[in-house]
């Protein structure tokens, strides 16, 4: 039985899980990402976890999502909630496995982990959006990974939403997507309304109470989330638009108010044409099932 090792780099946590050909999750550990050490230093940490779950290492490949990590170079590159830009994630791996390494930005491997494991199985055109600490994306196109010829095809997370008085994005730009529909943003949305700061979990238990204020963040959030969807939509005309990551966790109050949204703004020849889901695997370890899923899509590649 061939095993896979996947590893999900995020601005908040690592995880690493250990999967067999089939996405049952066999084993998985995680801890905080460490973002006030040194990149060797996180390197090891990585080699120590995966040595906690698997003394063997006897897995097949090593698929690693991380954002802003460009699989051609294996640096990153400006990655907005990590603190390690240009180093080279590939050499910082390499000394601890001896299997192969397949790297890719987070948001590409959250989109082949659906089509391997995921509501894609059965798709050939689909993207997901990540709606995570930041906001990324994944496209598949003719059943295939898109990546563009550097590498770093569809930020959709670096879009724009809104151009008058747009709410400063941490890559330096003003009125992208993160800005407004990632955890920080959504977060960010409840304190303007709110005059306070809160931890996601405790907006989900506001938002499970039906306070207004939690409401309203979603409602907001979703409005800019349908225009970053309207625009993927007109330009790509996917069968599906899949949503994953911790804002996705909202699930059908979050869904409800996208649709609402989409149906005011979105080019009518395009309504109903695309199904919006909340995906299945992304929740708890599904990121490192994306990842393992990864490096098991890279095994099987012509």
């Amino acid at each position: 039985m061939k095993k896979y090792l996947g590893i999900d780099i995020g601005g908040t946590n690592t995880k690493i899980g250990l999967t067999n050909e089939e996405g049952k999750l066999l084993d998985f550990t995680r801890f905080s990402t460490p973002i006030d050490e040194s990149f060797s230093s996180f390197c090891d940490l990585i080699h120590q976890a995966t040595t906690e779950i698997n003394p063997n290492k006897d897995f097949t490949s090593v698929g690693v999502g991380a954002p802003n990590v460009n699989p051609t170079t294996g640096l990153f590159q400006n990655p907005v909630n990590l603190p390690w830009d240009r180093e080279s994630l590939a050499k910082g791996l390499k000394p601890h496995f001896s299997c192969p390494i397949h790297i890719q930005n987070d948001a590409n491997i959250a989109a082949v982990g659906e089509k391997i494991y995921g509501l894609g199985r059965e798709l050939s055109d689909f993207a997901v959006i990540t709606l995570g600490t930041g906001v990324g994306s994944g496209l598949i196109l003719n059943g295939q990974l898109y990546t563009g010829h550097n590498a770093l095809a569809t930020e959709a997370g670096h879009m724009n939403v809104t151009f008058k008085n747009g709410r400063p994005c941490g890559c330096g730009g003003v009125g992208h997507l993160e800005a407004y529909a990632g955890v920080k943003g959504i977060l960010k949305t409840y304190e303007e309304l709110a005059d306070q700061k809160i931890r996601f979990r405790d907006l989900l238990a506001r938002l499970a109470d039906g306070e207004e204020n939690a409401k309203l963040s979603v409602t907001i959030t979703a409005q800019h989330i349908a225009k970053g969807l309207a625009q993927i939509i007109s330009f790509i005309c996917p069968q599906s638009i899949i949503l994953a990551g911790g804002v996705s966790l909202i699930g059908d109050p979050l869904l409800t108010q996208i649709y609402k949204q989409l149906d005011t703004i979105l080019y009518p020849t395009f309504k109903d044409m695309c199904l919006i889901q909340l995906s299945e695997i992304a929740k708890g370890e599904g990121a490192v099932l994306g990842a393992a899923a990864y490096a098991q899509y890279r095994c099987q590649a012509p």
